[in-house]
């Protein structure tokens, strides 16, 4: 072979040297092996090396030489938020079970090798705790694969663990003010013009009645594009209804509207703060009152019925063809963020069956995102203005003639295949994902900001009802 690089040459020697297939330990420690050098390695007389040697160390050596059995037995895992955390998520591991010595566990985030973890001493009996610090990600899932091996770098087991949701209210932290109470009126003074987008309380004693308001000082640019400081009311409302809570519904959480907006006006607006007035607002205490930084993107499907058909034609805009037939097969739910710039799509997780060279019967499961259209509504103010919204409505159609031919592809001699390589028409299970762009209508920049854990769809004919109601789309039930 020519026009190899040092790094594919030394992998092709060493491979060569000890009769085994290296390519999964050179590229481990990072080296970056061209597909004809792969296919290369793959195709010698090299059997595949099966330990993790990029794992040993110089204890493995002395343990080869003086004959050390190989590990055997079974490890669990399991994956949780961690206690009086946001963002910290702790993978419990329990290799209790295995006997002989071991070299460590590999953590595998979301199909990512993210780190390894080296077994200590006996005293632990077997239990070993993994902190994985997701930064500030929000609204994210996390699924999370424990790998043990032994101090030879013989795989010894594998435990996955179930799905892990992210999800907290952003909050401005209490070092960033000052808050004072006089009766029923609480003032916080920030240190520095913030940026805050609504309040939050927190409290098993929350008042269940009684009108609010929120007034804040706060810079705004002028017609002179002057930066100007001026009072206005961001919200006022009442403690018995309106409440916004998502994250955590055991508090009460209000986001602030622009200014002169109308109470049914579902936009977020974020103002950049110096003092913040807050009366009517009982003593639930000073530390469970809290201010939103930045409400975030989030994305949830419908709680009593996500999936289902339509009950009647449904239409959506003015042209003659907004319209969704009855009977149509849609996936509905709610999304917080900014209709311009955001997108839903749903990722299938589904049951393929399929049959071996030599008859065997076997089922995988294969995720991808599920063929259809995408629509988001949202309420359109009087201003015409749109921005991020609280509560806005998307309707997901699958492209049910795409997915039933998955099912009717035929195979090389013509024959259409029903239950060997296809797919059901459903998949098992569906999560929604919301992305993100910088430019709307452009999707090369798509970003994921928010999904939801996995669902099970509903299987067969007999599919929910969904009646879709009110004009601005952003109301309905499920029958």
């Amino acid at each position: 072979m020519t026009g190899l690089s040092s790094d594919e040459k030394f992998a092709l020697t060493a491979s060569g040297v000890v009769g085994k297939d290296l390519t999964e330990f050179f590229e481990r420690w990072g080296m970056t092996l061209s597909a004809a050098v792969k296919d290369k390695l793959k195709g010698t007389e090299y059997e595949k090396e099966t330990r993790a040697i990029w794992y040993l160390n110089d204890q493995s050596r002395r343990e080869r030489l003086a004959n050390t059995p190989q590990a055997s037995g079974t490890v669990t895992a399991e994956a949780a938020i961690k206690k009086d955390t946001d963002n910290v998520i702790e993978v419990s591991i329990d290799a209790s079970n295995i006997t002989g010595k071991l070299q460590g566990f590999e953590i595998i985030r979301d199909n990512k090798s993210i780190e390894f973890v080296l077994a200590k001493d006996a005293e632990q009996a077997g239990q070993y705790v993994y902190e994985d610090v997701v930064g500030s990600a929000n609204h994210r899932t996390y699924t999370y694969k424990v790998v043990a091996y032994d101090i030879l770098g013989n795989k010894v087991g594998e435990a996955s663990t179930k799905e892990v949701r992210i999800a907290y209210d952003k909050t401005v932290k209490s070092d960033d003010y000052v808050l004072t109470r006089t009766g029923e009126t609480v003032t916080i003074e920030l240190k520095e013009a913030t940026a805050i987008s609504g309040l939050k309380l927190n409290s098993n004693n929350l008042p269940s009645d009684g009108k609010y308001q929120i007034s804040i000082t706060a810079e705004f640019t002028d017609d002179d594009g002057k930066v100007v400081t001026k009072d206005v009311v961001a919200r006022s409302g009442s403690f018995g209804q309106g409440n916004q809570a998502v994250d955590d519904k055991a508090s009460y959480l209000t986001y602030f509207q622009k200014p002169g907006a109308t109470d049914d006006d579902t936009r977020i607006w974020t103002y950049d703060a110096k003092k913040v007035v807050i009366t009517g607002l009982p003593d639930i205490g000073d530390s469970n009152i809290q201010l939103i930084s930045y409400a975030g993107d989030d994305v949830a499907f419908w709680e009593e019925g996500a999936v289902g058909r339509l009950s009647a034609p449904y239409k959506y805009g003015e042209a003659d063809g907004d319209v969704i037939e009855a009977g149509t097969l849609v996936i509905v739910g709610t999304y917080r963020g900014d209709p311009r710039f955001n997108t839903v799509k749903i990722k299938g997780l589904f049951t393929v069956t399929k049959t071996t060279e030599k008859g065997d019967v076997t089922e995988e499961q294969e995720e991808r995102y599920l063929s259809g259209d995408t629509l988001l509504f949202a309420e359109i103010p009087a201003d015409q203005q749109v921005s991020d919204i609280s509560d806005g409505l998307f309707i997901f159609i699958p492209n049910v003639q795409q997915e039933a031919a998955l099912q009717d592809k035929p195979d090389e001699a013509g024959n259409v295949l029903t239950h060997c390589g296809g797919v059901n028409l459903l998949p098992s299970q569906i999560k929604a994902v919301l992305s993100r762009t910088d430019v709307p209508d452009d999707a090369t920049d798509q970003r994921t900001t928010a999904e939801t854990l996995w669902i099970h769809s509903p299987g067969g004919e007999d599919l929910p009802t969904i009646v879709l109601e009110s004009d601005g789309g952003t109301g309905g039930t499920t029958e």
